[in-house]
Formats: C-alpha cells, structure tokens, sequence
C-alpha cells in the first residue's frame, strides 16, 4: 500500500521486508535493493533493512555504501553484534585495516565466545604487520592474566615483529 506521496504505509513495512529478504534469498538482488530502500525511505532507522540492504550491497561489491549503512546500523543498534562483524568486514575489504580492526574488536567484546572475532582480529593484525601482537591478544583474550602461558609471553624476550624484522635489516 502506498499513501498519497507515493511511499509505502508504515504499516505495510513487514510485508515488504519478507518479500524483499526472500527475493533476496533468491538471488534477485536489484528488486530486493528497491524493497530495502523503500522500507528505509520511510523509516530510514529500520535495523533489519539497513543490515539486509548493507549486506547486498557488500555482496556487489558496493564496500563503500554498505559501510555507510553499517556504522548507521551499529549507531542505533549499539549492542548488535552481528552489525560490528559486517562493519569490520567491509573496511577490510577497503583496505581501512585499523578501522576494521577496531571493528572486530567490538564483535568480539559482544560475543566472547565466538571464534570469528579472534580471526578477524588476528587477520588485520597481519595486514597491520603487528605479528608480535597476535599471540598476546589471542592468549589474553582465552586465558585469565594468570595462566601459565599469559605469564610465559609476558616473560619471554620480545621477538620483532615484521615491519621491526625490516627496519632492523635496511639500517
């Protein structure tokens, strides 16, 4: 239903949600975007819109929008853990490895137990060229500070990490 400025009706925003997701499922992307972007035309804080629309568009490779519609989402949805993954990867694949980093960082503090925040936070750690950083974070991330193997890193001689292991070989 639409009222007379050619929008839809708030009150028809579920139907069209559920016939957009499931034109989606069925891969017919341009009219599930159009769904998605009539649903957030009028109320441009839907959550489920926002993350549905964000993640079509990461899957056309629209990286740029779709962070957009993330950081929106993560803003009114603050708790929604599944809204910082999506944020963090999609500044991966801009190359903004520190953004996504931070990203992913606040997936893992919402979702302690769930093994693809310490993957992703390992991943941009690599592209960083902070190697010597992973193992500490992983260990403290698992262990309490007082496990045997947080005490033994802590102890152990600073082994240089890749960005130090080059500085050292071109002076």
């Amino acid at each position: 239903g639409r009222n007379l400025g050619g929008r839809i009706d708030v009150r028809c925003i579920p139907q069209l949600l559920e016939q957009a997701t499931e034109l989606h499922r069925k891969g017919q992307s341009a009219d599930a975007e159009i769904g998605y972007r009539r649903i957030l035309d009028v109320e441009p804080k839907h959550a489920d819109a926002l993350h549905r629309l964000g993640q079509l568009l990461a899957a056309k490779g629209d990286f740029a929008a779709a962070k957009r519609l993330f950081r929106i989402l993560t803003t009114i949805r603050p708790d929604a853990a599944k809204a910082w993954q999506c944020l963090g990867q999609v500044c991966e694949s801009l190359g903004q490895h520190e953004e996504a980093l931070r990203q992913h960082l606040e997936f893992m503090r919402l979702q302690p137990n769930l093994p693809d925040g310490f993957v992703a936070v390992g991943r941009c750690m690599v592209k960083l060229g902070r190697m010597a950083e992973i193992s500490a974070a992983l260990l403290a991330a698992v262990e309490p500070a007082s496990a045997p193997s947080v005490r033994k890193w802590r102890d152990w001689q600073h082994v240089p990490d890749r960005k130090t292991s080059e500085h050292s070989a071109s002076v």
